[in-house]
This record gives structure tokens, C-alpha cells and sequence, in this order.
């Protein structure tokens, strides 16, 4: 498949992380095209061999953007528009409805976003999960260490306090450890 994507693709943004896993994995077994609104900085080098290669018709055009974007983001002529967003709270933004018109899916991260897209009126036919999570072989540092005499116990949590990342289920698994 031919894949095009304008996206976040430089800095620290999670956006940009999110945007260079999925095309990373996806140039795997397709051909790509990046184009990035914030620079290339972190950009890593099997994706900067993709930047700017002209798609005229892209199978599947996809980024991360708010819908307010969904009309003027994407190639009229690719086959496939899929835009990868959340909103936390219920409901959205009552302008924002009509944008999923301009795009084929929205993926939103988890049911949570995908039942608020549904409740403000979005058509769940148009809605894909596209779970988001780390990736075990970008961990470098997978030592254990121990003090002698303290019990420890290690969990990974990268993420910024949103409803929809249940934190507080991570917490209870911590104190139901122990």
C-alpha cells in the first residue's frame, strides 16, 4: 500500500512519538511518505528517508490532528482518510460533529474516547480503536535492581493524567500487590 502522512513528526511532542511508532511499523510492509507541521528533530533516519516522496493518490492517509482539521489536513484523492484523536470529556465540542464527515475513521486510543465520539454524535461505524502503548524494545534499560533489605516493586506508566488511561486502575493493581 501507499501510505502518506502530514503529521507531528519532530521533538518530545506525543503526538510526534505516536506519529513515527505508527509509520515506523507501517513502512515495514508499505511505502511511505512523511511531511511534518513541526520539524524532523528525533525524526529517526528510517523516516527521514520517507520525507516528501510525492503520493499523488494515497491508499490510506493518516495522522494526528483535532477535527477542526479534518477538512483541510488531508488529500482530496486519497482513498482512505483516518485521523488518530481523543477528547476526554462528554460531550465535544457541539461544532466538531459534522468534521467526521471529511475523514473515512477517526481511531480513537480506547472505548472511553470512542463512546464520548458516539454520545456527542459521531456515527460508530466511522470509529476504530486504535489502542496506543509502548513498545517493549524501545525499553533500553531492562535491569532489576535491588536494595538489600527494601521489597520493590516496578511499573512503567508513561502517559499524562487523562480519564482514559485508567491511572486509577494502575494505582489499585499497585496496593492490591501488596
Amino acid at each position: 500500500m501507499k501510505i502518506y502522512s502530514k503529521s507531528f513528526y519532530g521533538t518530545h511532542h506525543s503526538w510526534a512519538y505516536t506519529m513515527r511508532s505508527i509509520m515506523s511499523e507501517i513502512k515495514k510492509n508499505n511505502f511511505v511518505s512523511i511531511d511534518s507541521i513541526n520539524g524532523y528533530k528525533d525524526c529517526p533516519n528510517d523516516l527521514l528517508e520517507s520525507k516528501g516522496i510525492y503520493i499523488p493518490k494515497p491508499d490510506l492517509e493518516i495522522c494526528y490532528t483535532i477535527p477542526r482539521n479534518f477538512s483541510t489536513r488531508f488529500k482530496k484523492k486519497s482513498k482512505v482518510k483516518a485521523a488518530i484523536y481523543n477528547y476526554e470529556s462528554n460531550p465535544m465540542p457541539e461544532e466538531w460533529v459534522n468534521y467526521i464527515n471529511y475523514i473515512d475513521y477517526a481511531l480513537p486510543s480506547s472505548e472511553y474516547s470512542k463512546q464520548i465520539f458516539i454520545d456527542s454524535g459521531w456515527k460508530e461505524n466511522k470509529l476504530k480503536v486504535l489502542p496506543l502503548g509502548y513498545h517493549p524494545n524501545l525499553i533500553t534499560n531492562k535491569t532489576n535492581k535491588r536494595i538489600d533489605g527494601f521489597k520493590t516493586f516496578n511499573f512503567l506508566s508513561i502517559s499524562i493524567p487523562h480519564y482514559r488511561k485508567n491511572l486509577d486502575l494502575l494505582i489499585d493493581a499497585y496496593y492490591n500487590a501488596f
